[in-house]
């Protein structure tokens, strides 16, 4: 993601040498020529993910991660220290997916709502890592590939591809 002075922050998997199923969640920062600013190791797992992250404006970063199955939040200030990180199994999600920035620091998570129910499961924190508000929609269904923002009213919007009931784009909105 951009970072607001024009540089990027990345995140991804790193794996050790050897074949073994042994992972990590790099997150790394960057200017806006390229070069590294800081790097973190975050959470040590036993498959690759795909991290989520995203820059916000106070210049800090908010990455959704896993450590084996059991999904966190975290955020950092500018320097990559870390200022909270938060369980999302505890926060009712099983696998976060996507996050998209709000107005003041907060952080809208998408993800997927435990078994027996699934379906969607939205929660919003604010720059502090509390939890504000929560949502589950489209129970019994999976949402791949959500794509979460704000509509200009303030509400959250999810679009993805809803499964197996329809096989079918929608749009969730919520607020």
């Amino acid at each position: 993601d951009i970072m607001p002075d024009g540089g990027a922050i990345i995140a991804g998997s790193l794996g050790k040498p050897g074949g073994k199923l042994d992972f990590t969640n790099l997150l790394l920062r960057i200017d806006r020529r390229g070069r590294l600013l800081w790097w973190r190791l975050v959470g040590a797992m036993a498959a690759p993910h795909n991290p989520d992250v995203i820059a916000l404006s106070d210049g800090g970063v908010a990455l959704v991660g896993r450590t084996d199955y059991k999904p966190w939040l975290l955020r950092t200030d500018a320097d990559g220290k870390t200022l909270w990180k938060r369980d999302l199994a505890a926060a009712g999600i099983d696998y976060a997916a996507r996050m998209s920035r709000l107005p003041g620091g907060a952080v809208l998570v998408v993800g997927a709502a435990p078994a027996p129910a699934r379906g969607l499961a939205l929660r919003r924190f604010d720059a502090r890592g509390r939890m504000v508000w929560k949502a589950s929609v489209a129970k019994g269904a999976e949402l791949s590939v959500p794509a979460p923002g704000m509509a200009a009213d303030g509400a959250a919007v999810v679009t993805g591809t809803t499964t197996p009931r329809t096989g079918s784009t929608r749009r969730v909105r919520v607020g």
